[in-house]
């Protein structure tokens, strides 16, 4: 293989956990002296002079005016503005400094150029399967413009499908993803938002140590928000002694605006440009049920063959060259798979199209498929979504949806891993109901999976929560599949599900209290933050 070329590295700073504590402790100050400044101006007998009460005023109007007006110029959707508009309105000292700290959903100039230029410059790598989408156009005019949406706002094409298997759970795809990791001849490309220690973690790491050391090249992309605490820093490098080249993605360092909220969500395994799984899992105990955090966990996943596993080979080599700072040998690993046919269980029809999103897509490609799933159906939809924190224009789809006749059905979890955004996901039963959709918990546990299908015919699934930050702020990837016959294995699993769950009747929903109803319409209103 050609030696990767270094290019120089942008100064970036000490990389630790530490600068976020100062972040937060920062936006804990500032509020603190946000209420203690009205407390000195308006209550002490410290400053009773009118004097210093007229500086406070005229200071805060012009830091509301001023934020207000900008939150008000900026290309974000306007429930994203609302709560900044309500902070600056209120607290604008505080709301000054936490949107400089965190507000930004747009990426940065340079960033975004960087990206652009790596983006044209692998197109050429792209399968050129014009006649695969042109055929569709011939059977279905609306399933050949979702997927020539799809095609044109994210760069990756439509393939037919060579085969194609779905899991029903993190044990099955991870005891799947072993089999092809020891597999593995060439190269192992491996990219999820959690890499933890645990028993799952050995067992994918003694794998990865002995195809290193026989000359198989091994990278794994493991974002640095998600597994700083679960994967500390010397086992990365020890990683790194064996031969496995480990990236962190977008590193946590010093300096106020650092752009951490972009994180890399993506959950991606390639192996030898054979075969690629994505889906909703993570490497971490839990998601073999090996760990009890939260009850039984059930999660999802897929794995697929054929001419898109190369979409999924460049997504993770996009983002490989941008978390290493180095030129990626796209020739090298683009060629032929080895062995490239693997005799899955659905193979005989259907098409198949990858895609990702991210904050360098301002097009929200990913939440932008949902809805078109939604405005398409003509029978029914189903959803698994771990978060149901939406966007006015996701939820709208599903409520026309649903009052026009489409059997619009929900499995969120009983058990959550974060309250505030359970509450959050909560606070929309009542309107969805209402407009005719059944909602389920699933009562063993927590739900990770994040699916949508319809029809019997057409299906996303990967790592894009139904949540602001999935939409707006991550990197995510999802494939979308149409009559490849994996749709009805996927059907049958969330029946299973829903018989596990306990649907919300509308009683249960006006049975909550005043005090719970007025944190979540809270919880609701600042929902895009979250």
């Amino acid at each position: 293989m050609k030696q990767r070329e270094r290019i120089k590295k942008v100064k970036r700073g000490e990389k630790n956990l530490i600068t976020t504590l100062i972040k937060l402790v920062v936006s804990l100050v500032v509020l603190l002296l946000q209420f203690g400044l009205i407390y000195l101006i308006y209550y002490s007998e410290i400053f009773l002079e009118a004097y210093y009460r007229h500086i406070y005023e005229y200071l805060s109007i012009a830091v509301k005016a001023l934020g207000i007006i900008y939150v008000l110029y900026t290309h974000e959707k306007p429930a994203y503005k609302i709560p900044w508009i309500i902070l600056f309105a209120f607290l604008p000292l505080f709301a000054l400094v936490i949107y400089f700290i965190y507000g930004k959903s747009k990426m940065n100039k340079r960033l975004k150029r960087v990206r652009e230029e790596t983006l044209k410059e692998t197109l050429k790598y792209m399968p050129n399967n014009y006649n695969v989408i042109l055929n569709t156009k011939n059977e279905d005019e609306m399933l050949y413009r979702r997927l020539k949406y799809l095609q044109n706002v994210t760069s990756y094409p439509v393939c037919k499908n060579e085969g194609i298997e779905y899991f029903h759970s993190g044990e099955e795809c991870f005891k799947e993803i072993l089999k092809d990791l020891k597999r593995a001849k060439k190269y192992i490309l491996i990219e999820f938002f959690i890499v933890a220690r645990g028993k799952l973690w050995d067992e994918i790491y003694d794998i990865l140590k002995e195809k290193a050391k026989s000359g198989v090249e091994v990278s794994i992309i493991a974002d640095e928000w998600g597994s700083i605490t679960r994967f500390p820093k010397h086992l990365f490098k020890e990683a790194q002694n064996y031969g496995i080249e480990v990236h962190r993605f977008n590193p946590i360092k010093y300096g106020i605006n650092n752009y951490m909220n972009y994180r890399d969500h993506r959950k991606i395994v390639v192996v030898d440009g054979n075969v690629a799984y994505t889906g909703g899992v993570n490497i971490a105990d839990e998601y073999i049920n090996q760990s009890n955090r939260f009850g039984h966990w059930k999660d999802n996943g897929i794995k697929v063959t054929g001419d898109v596993v190369k979409s999924f080979t460049l997504s993770f080599l996009r983002n490989l060259q941008i978390a290493s700072k180095t030129v990626v040998d796209y020739e090298w690993y683009m060629t032929e798979a080895i062995d490239k046919k693997q005799n899955l269980k659905n193979n005989e029809k259907g098409i198949v199209q990858y895609f990702s999103d991210g904050p360098d897509n301002r097009k929200n490609p990913g939440e932008s498929a949902y809805i078109q799933l939604l405005n398409t159906a003509k029978n029914y939809v189903y959803i698994y979504t771990p978060y149901f924190v939406v966007s006015d224009e996701v939820l709208n789809a599903i409520l026309n949806a649903s009052r026009s006749g489409i059997d619009i059905r929900i499995i969120t979890p009983y058990n959550p891993d974060k309250w505030y955004v359970h509450m959050t996901t909560r606070s929309y039963y009542e309107v969805l109901i209402n407009a005719g959709v059944r909602v389920y918990e699933y009562e063993p546990g927590f739900l990770h999976a994040k699916t949508m299908l319809s029809d019997d015919k057409s299906c996303i699934i990967g790592s894009m929560n139904l949540d602001f930050r999935s939409s707006n702020l991550n990197y995510e990837c999802s494939i979308l599949t149409y009559d490849t016959g994996v749709e009805l294995d996927i059907k049958e699993d969330f029946i299973a599900t829903m018989d596990k769950s306990i649907e919300i009747k509308l009683e249960d929903v006006k049975k909550k209290n005043i005090f719970i109803k007025a944190i979540e319409a809270v919880l609701n209103t600042f929902a895009p933050l979250m």
